[in-house]
């Protein structure tokens, strides 16, 4: 049986199989609403958790943070990501990317850059479109680059 937010990778043998990985990250349930995406960075595969807040005034939601989580393959295990280094990550719909900020002399490594795939198709609401912006690892706040708040 499958668990939400568990790490498995699926085999396309024949017969296909299911392979665990790793069980859920340890992520505190009242954090809010957490949205999830993988990543690569620098050949290893990470699970970031993007935490939104609902219910904020006029706009409807925003990020309040990210958590990162490493795949240990050896140990099945997830352990903490606290920095990203020199790279910039950067997430939203249905991808994710990382390089390097070294490569761009005006970015700043260590930060998710991310937009705002919260959206309603078929939908005219004024909140959407508003959550984007970079997360910063090293002082673990966000800049909007949306709508204010």
């Amino acid at each position: 049986m499958i668990k939400w937010e568990e790490v498995s990778i699926c085999k396309t043998d024949n017969p296909p199989s299911l392979i665990h990985v790793a069980d859920p990250p340890p992520v505190p349930p009242k954090m809010g609403y957490k949205q999830w995406y993988l990543a690569n960075l620098n050949g290893s595969l990470l699970l970031v958790g993007r935490i939104r807040e609902y219910h904020v005034p006029v706009y409807g939601y925003e990020t309040f943070s990210f958590v990162a989580y490493k795949l240990e393959r050896e140990e099945s295990k997830l352990s903490d990501v606290e920095s990203l280094g020199d790279k910039m990550l950067f997430l939203g719909w249905n991808c994710s990317h990382s390089v390097s900020a070294l490569d761009f002399n005006k970015c700043k490594g260590d930060c998710i850059y991310f937009t705002d795939d919260n959206l309603m198709v078929c939908a005219d609401f004024i909140w959407e479109g508003h959550d984007f912006g970079v997360f910063d690892f090293h002082g673990g706040n966000v800049r909007r680059l949306g709508l204010p708040l």
